[in-house]
């Protein structure tokens, strides 16, 4: 079965390398394949574009008025105004008002270069960081949530701690609960991240393979699963080419999310591009869901097609009707003059 798209298997061989080389080549012009629009990967903000800024502050009043209830009321509230002023603003999600100042422990910094030349960072823990770790180890071993919930309660911040709770309430139904601190989590890594560390481009690559390391993967994953749970598939798109772009060996299997999310999203020519410039050892076209979601996105890539040229045919056919009435009218009142 033959995949690849059309544009790209049409292309000699011969004019890869020019293209890779910059020049004036239209490939050169197009964004890094797997590079993140800072724009579109955060949930509340497409909610924004779905259902209206209105309604997404409406909800959010709502749930801090529940929270401030729930964390002692008037005073929590203007302690939780003071302490959104401090929060860190981020790429991923949206900070709460409810949680406490970051002091999670956790840094970042580069570690060397990975065989592509792409610069290669690792986390670091703070020795504060590292015995919260341990205890977490023993609370887990425990099976208790409750010893969980109490290294959470004195490491607000602990990832591990935050993603093992957030499996735990989603398997419990609540959801909301569960997002919420799966987005803690998100906040705790992404506020590790220094300047240079820029998703847009997709040129970082981290170990799984490292505990520090691990926390980012699978709370992405996760991230990406509960974005597309709630109808934001551009969001979880996006989520899942920072996932692939840090490890392109894709560790967790978000090839598997990728076709998905771009076919909701309605990235039919990004799906199409991905398939057919993807550099991995996993060869796309012996995956079963890349089979049927290449036809489909150039099937809706057609109906799109049709449906604008559909739609300037019938602005075209009022000024062509005009243009010959006005003709029309015009010769009748020559011949009659």
């Amino acid at each position: 079965l033959n995949i690849q798209p059309a544009s790209a298997s049409a292309a000699p061989a011969s004019t890869q390398p020019a293209a890779a080389a910059g020049g004036s080549s239209s490939s050169s012009r197009l964004p890094p394949l797997l590079g993140v629009d800072p724009r579109s990967i955060r949930g509340d903000a497409e909610l924004r574009r779905m259902f209206g800024a209105g309604v997404v502050e409406a909800v959010d009043r709502m749930d801090g008025a529940a929270a401030a209830r729930r964390f002692g009321g008037a005073a929590a509230s203007g302690r939780a105004a003071v302490r959104r002023r401090q929060l860190k603003k981020c790429l991923l999600v949206t900070p709460a008002d409810h949680w406490p100042n970051v002091d999670s422990g956790i840094s970042m910094r580069q570690i060397g270069t990975s065989p592509d030349g792409t610069p290669q960072v690792a986390y670091s823990w703070s020795p504060n960081y590292s015995a919260a770790q341990r205890v977490f180890d023993q609370a887990q071993a425990s099976y208790d949530p409750n010893a969980v919930a109490a290294v959470l309660h004195q490491f607000p911040y602990h990832v591990d701690s935050l993603l093992a709770m957030n499996e735990l309430y989603r398997s419990m139904g609540e959801a909301q609960t569960a997002d919420d601190l799966l987005a803690r989590a998100l906040y705790a890594l992404e506020s590790a991240w220094p300047a240079a560390f820029d998703p847009a481009t997709g040129n970082v690559r981290l170990d799984i393979e490292k505990p520090e390391n691990k926390g980012l993967f699978v709370a992405l994953f996760r991230h990406a699963q509960a974005l597309s749970r709630r109808g934001c598939h551009s969001s979880a798109l996006e989520v899942t080419k920072l996932l692939l772009a840090l490890d392109p060996e894709d560790p967790l299997g978000a090839l598997l999310l990728m076709d998905y999310t771009a076919i909701r999203a309605g990235a039919y020519a990004y799906l199409e591009r991905f398939i057919s410039e993807f550099d991995s050892n996993h060869s796309l076209a012996l995956l079963p869901n890349y089979a049927f979601s290449l036809p489909l996105a150039r099937f809706r890539l057609e109906q799109q097609q049709q449906q604008q040229q559909s739609k300037q045919q019938k602005q075209d056919q009022p000024a062509s009707s005009s243009s010959s009435s006005s003709s029309v009218s015009s010769y009748t009142l020559l011949a009659q003059a």
